[in-house]
């Protein structure tokens, strides 16, 4: 019986021994856990920065993709305007005798751009013309038409009206342009009319 215990019993080396192969395991799965968690931090790391290139790449390419339709559609609503402005305002009882597009300046202090100004010796319209039509355009041409006679004061005498003329209209923004006194005209593929009704009298901006 003391001969059978004896074998039983596990010696301290033994014990040592897997003490130190468990520590040798705890160590090898410590530093897998490490060695992986550094391997998925460089992936992320190689992610992001794939990721901000890629949005990079799309905004560039949507940028230039909403540039080009804002600067073609500008450019046909303005032809479209402009081609058919003189005949449309005189339509509604405004002679016109001249008309210019792009009537850019600075005056004190201040930059502005009228797209189109159409004028005879009494009367002035000046024309804002945007290919999606919002709110917020109609309120900032506004706040521009207002200052027309400080930007021209050679014009200050005339009777300046406004008027918008857009292709898509968002917001209901072509109902906001007319209860603040504009005219407003919507372009379509190939013409142009005044959508106010009739009777409209257009409010005076001086």
């Amino acid at each position: 019986m003391e001969t059978q215990h004896r074998q039983e019993t596990v010696s301290n080396e033994e014990i040592r021994a897997i003490l130190r192969d468990v520590a040798m395991l705890q160590k090898e799965s410590k530093e897998q856990d490490e060695r992986r968690q550094r391997e998925n931090e460089q992936r992320q790391k190689e992610y992001e920065v794939w990721k901000k290139e890629f949005d990079r790449s799309v905004n560039k390419r949507m940028n230039q993709l909403e540039g080009l339709f804002t600067s073609q559609w500008g450019k046909l609503v303005e032809s479209l305007t402009e081609g058919d402005l003189v005949s449309l305002l005189q339509g509604r009882g405004i002679r016109i005798d001249s008309v210019w597009t792009r009537d850019r300046g600075r005056r004190g202090g201040e930059d502005f751009e009228f797209d189109i100004v159409a004028m005879n010796s009494v009367d002035i319209v000046v024309v804002e013309v945007k290919s999606m039509m919002k709110v917020g355009d109609v309120k900032h041409f506004l706040g521009q038409l207002k200052k027309f006679p400080v930007f021209r004061p050679q014009y200050e005498d005339r009777h300046i009206y406004g008027a918008v003329a857009y292709l898509r209209a968002d917001e209901r923004a072509d109902r906001y342009a007319q209860r603040q006194g504009l005219l407003v005209i919507r372009a379509t593929g190939k013409s142009a009319r005044i959508v106010n009704e009739e009777g409209f009298k257009p409010k005076r901006f001086n």
